[in-house]
């Protein structure tokens, strides 16, 4: 008796489980068919719709070479203040005159 009392037992958490398992696979699947849905939506919308990303490709364009005229227009000023404030060469001989005297009087 005992033994089939387990048996009963067995079987019933293995009925139990095949259950489980099977709801499990209807639900993955019902997934699968809606994600497989999704993408295609997806991509359809990407098919109609190419001006839409070649707009945002665009903006990120635009703003990339604003970014880039920005940066050569403080390249162009920093330039500009190096070359206004470099001595002439004959500033140059005149301080290095100066600094030769300065060292053969020490």
């Amino acid at each position: 008796m005992e033994l089939q009392s387990q048996n009963e037992n067995i079987q019933h958490v293995i009925a139990k489980y095949t259950k489980e398992e099977q709801k499990l696979d209807s639900e993955m699947k019902k997934c699968e068919v809606q994600r497989t849905k999704m993408e295609s939506c997806l991509h359809i919308g990407r098919i109609r719709d190419p001006k839409k990303s070649l707009y945002v490709k665009n903006d990120e364009a635009k703003n990339r070479n604003k970014k880039l005229l920005m940066d050569l227009e403080m390249c162009r000023a920093r330039l500009r203040t190096l070359t206004s404030f470099t001595p002439t060469e004959q500033e140059l001989a005149e301080r290095m005159m100066t600094y030769r005297e300065y060292l053969s009087n020490m």
